[in-house]
């Protein structure tokens, strides 16, 4: 199971289906093309072609997959503790961060959207505003405080 936004679901579902149409598609053409050449047996292009077949449909399984066993994530509920889902504002060693915790497939540091299972994902999942805690990160134990949960 894997915890996923409606939004990066719906992503998923394009994205699955520009693989099993379009992407499918320019890959047979491109093994079409290479067979075209002639000798098969030390066909660069065609080595290529059928290797780009082979990530394309790892691909779409592991899209699959994802899509098949996600649980969409409830924007819109009141989080009394930090849970997936939950927006938290918390006090790490003197410094104020916002974060959301998400599943692994909507992780993006950049947008501070941190997995569940990450290790300060990992370190805040359960706990409530107020509480204080020494967070064990890989880059130490630091101070960390739950200011808000929303």
């Amino acid at each position: 199971m894997s915890y996923i936004t409606k939004k990066r679901l719906e992503e998923l579902k394009t994205e699955l289906e520009y693989l099993k149409t379009q992407k499918r598609k320019e890959i047979s053409k491109q093994i079409g093309d290479a067979k075209a050449l002639g000798d098969i047996s030390e066909n660069a292009e065609l080595e290529a072609a059928n290797d780009a077949r082979g990530f394309n449909e790892q691909a779409i399984a592991k899209i699959d997959q994802t899509i098949k066993t996600a649980q969409i994530i409830d924007e819109n509920i009141k989080y009394s503790k930090v849970s997936v889902g939950a927006t938290v504002e918390i006090e790490m060693d003197g410094d104020k961060e916002v974060y959301q915790i998400v599943g692994v497939d909507d992780a993006d540091l950049e947008q501070n959207k941190i997995s569940n299972v990450s290790p300060l994902g990992k370190e805040l999942m359960g706990h409530v505003v107020g509480d204080e805690f020494d967070g064990n990160l890989p880059a130490g134990s630091f101070p960390i405080k739950i200011i808000s949960i929303k």
